[in-house]
């Protein structure tokens, strides 16, 4: 519970959380108990999936030359084995599935704090005093806004939140029509359901405006009403999300800076404002060089770089910048191997149907798969967080 509260509030209260469900783990002993066959039969699909990206990074140590930085990366992906060792594996009959809307609720509850946290933080950074009088405004510089972005969310990295926001945004949507988790009347699921559309909105990231309209269209499908009532219903939310992007600073301004060029507009000309394009760019070359094994997670980074000064680009004062997407990440530092492997652990438990909630999981793969597009989530602590909880609790069969 901790571990899942923690999560979207706090990097070190997450990690001391997680390290204390494994202290605690160990202390309460029983371990015949706890791998039992059943435990070990139900978790093995979820722990295969896992385990494979992360023995799939350990193998590609061999082939790296920076060894000590492979192993700081993998410990970062610790994650990946402990989270569904310790949720399996408990000493208790079956505690994982009786309180599995628990954990859910947990994990909304430390949404909506650190949600509220965030706009008290905004709110008093907007307000100040002009000759004794309270002066309101939000806006710093010339673009920047401190309720945008990471001006926003500064705890934790924007595209990281967004994909949190998502998850929540999914499971007040599914429990729309379960009614599970949230107590009460649909009065308190849609007032959460607008309460996190507006963060998400705040937090202003291109990945989390696709995975809402994902998500939209996917849940929306389901609505026991007339075709026609859902088909307004689809209008209506692309039409707000059009408004939403031609009035938000961050993604209209580069085209308005662009059109006020003697230029056309054209792609070399926005990606002045995005550098994710010569970071992709340089990633390729890297792939073409070494494309079924990798470079190894120990020198993916170094590599780049060394792309970067060699192009001569806007990068060269930038090192150290990774993919900045999740699957070119993975064939550069794995190769072709490791993205099939990826792809597989992604996809497989579609094929199986002995796991729990599948709605739940195809809402966790499309965040998943809209948050890869744009970052390597897969590279820090958070991102591994969520992948790993989410997946562990999507994926694991239920003993009995």
């Amino acid at each position: 519970m901790a571990v899942i509260f923690f999560m979207p509030i706090s990097r070190k209260l997450y990690i001391i959380s997680l390290w204390l469900w494994g202290i605690s783990w160990i202390v309460d002993g029983s371990f015949q108990k706890k791998f039992s066959k059943k435990k070990y039969l139900a978790a093995f699909p979820t722990l295969i999936g896992l385990s494979g990206i992360y023995f799939m990074s350990l193998i590609s140590l061999i082939w790296s030359e920076n060894i000590s930085r492979g192993i700081e990366i993998l410990t970062t992906q610790a994650g990946l084995l402990l989270i569904p060792f310790l949720f399996s594996f408990s000493n208790r009959t079956n505690p994982n599935f009786n309180y599995r809307n628990a954990f859910l609720r947990a994990f909304l509850a430390g949404l909506i704090i650190v949600s509220c946290y965030l706009l008290a933080i905004s709110f008093k950074e907007s307000v100040s005093l002009v000759q004794g009088k309270v002066v309101f405004d939000p806006k710093i510089g010339r673009w920047e806004n401190v309720f945008l972005h990471e001006r926003f969310s500064f705890i934790i990295h924007p595209s990281y939140f967004g994909m949190m926001i998502l998850m929540g945004i999914a499971i007040v949507l599914i429990d729309l029509k379960e009614k599970n988790i949230l107590p009460y009347s649909n009065i308190i699921a849609i007032s959460l359901l607008l309460f996190l559309l507006v963060i998400l909105f705040l937090s202003s990231t291109r990945a989390s405006v696709i995975g809402l309209i994902l998500i939209s269209l996917f849940n929306f499908r389901s609505l026991k009403i007339p075709t026609p009532y859902k088909i307004v219903i689809y209008i209506l939310i692309m039409t707000l999300i059009g408004v939403y992007i031609v009035t938000n600073p961050r993604f209209i301004n580069p085209v308005k800076e662009t059109l006020k060029t003697e230029q056309p507009l054209n792609l070399k000309e926005l990606n002045r404002f995005n550098i994710r394009y010569d970071i992709w760019s340089a990633s390729f070359e890297i792939i073409k060089k070494s494309p079924v094994l990798g470079t190894g997670l120990g020198d993916t980074q170094n590599k780049l770089n060394q792309e970067y000064l060699e192009r001569g680009n806007a990068l060269v004062d930038k090192l150290n910048y990774n993919c900045h997407n999740q699957f070119i990440e993975t064939q550069v530092s794995t190769g072709i191997i490791g993205l099939i492997i990826l792809m597989a652990i992604l996809f497989f438990p579609l094929i199986f149907q002995q796991y729990w909630r599948k709605e739940f999981y195809l809402n966790f793969l499309i965040i998943v798969l809209c948050g890869f597009m744009f970052e390597s989530i897969l590279n820090r602590v958070t991102g591994i967080a969520f992948f790993s909880i989410f997946y562990t609790l999507f994926t694991h069969s239920d003993p009995d």
